[in-house]
């Protein structure tokens, strides 16, 4: 959608992610990373997958659009399908806190309870999805591959929900996805009309025929910054 290029329902004057240092953003007005710290679930995509290369591939191009310098792009190595968001924010929490858990409580306090309980949870060693469309500014949007991938997928997430005690409102609607940039400073119409459709054929070149993507465990992770996710463990 436009409004997510050019601001149009909103009167910030950055995206909702972009804020000066302390201000409780993930990036700088410039794009640097800020300190973001917290705790998640996702799936690190494989290196070695035709997926990862055909992401490389629409990061590039993507760098090279005359609208780039709206953007900030994450690293290559860091690209992953998130399954369960955990704790995180500056300052923390700020996209939801567990039930029962003082607020009192440190992200290490909350990541070592999450790491033991999940090192016992049952969970698939594998699954397959695959990437429908690009949502703006630069997000694949992904779905299960099959009706079997699709139910482990909610049971995981609702297995995680139950592990974390965070109930969040979206979380029937929470859209799969795998983040290649942020944007960092509004686009006027024009560029923001050409950008789309842009990025809509730059996704069919490196994407379109790809009908199936592995992936491995669900990891659990935590962070620093938008640009590394360390494994803690694997399930």
């Amino acid at each position: 959608m436009l409004s997510k290029l050019i601001g149009i329902d909103t009167e910030q004057s950055f995206p909702k992610a972009i804020s000066a240092s302390g201000g409780g953003g993930k990036f700088t007005t410039d794009g640097a990373p800020l300190l973001f710290p917290g705790n998640t679930f996702l799936c690190h995509i494989d290196p070695a997958s035709d997926f990862y290369r055909a992401l490389c591939e629409m990061l590039d191009r993507l760098k090279n659009l005359p609208q780039a310098n709206h953007f900030t792009f994450l690293p290559k190595s860091s690209l992953h399908m998130t399954i369960f968001g955990g704790v995180c924010g500056s300052p923390l929490g700020e996209d939801g806190w567990p039930d029962g858990l003082g607020r009192d409580a440190t992200l290490g306090q909350i990541t070592e309870r999450y790491r033991d309980l999940f090192t016992r949870m049952q969970g698939p060693q594998s699954l397959s999805v695959k990437p429908v469309s690009i949502d703006t500014p630069a997000k694949i949007i992904m779905t299960a591959a099959t009706s079997q991938d699709a139910q482990s997928l909610h049971d995981m997430r609702h297995n995680l929900q139950e592990l974390t005690g965070i109930y969040r409102p979206d979380f029937d609607s929470y859209q799969f996805h795998v983040s290649l940039a942020y944007l960092v400073r509004w686009l006027s119409r024009d560029d923001a009309i050409r950008y789309s459709k842009a990025t809509d054929a730059i996704f069919q070149e490196c994407l379109g025929d790809i009908k199936s993507v592995d992936l491995g465990p669900v990891e659990f992770c935590e962070f620093e910054t938008m640009h590394h996710f360390r494994p803690i463990c694997r399930r």
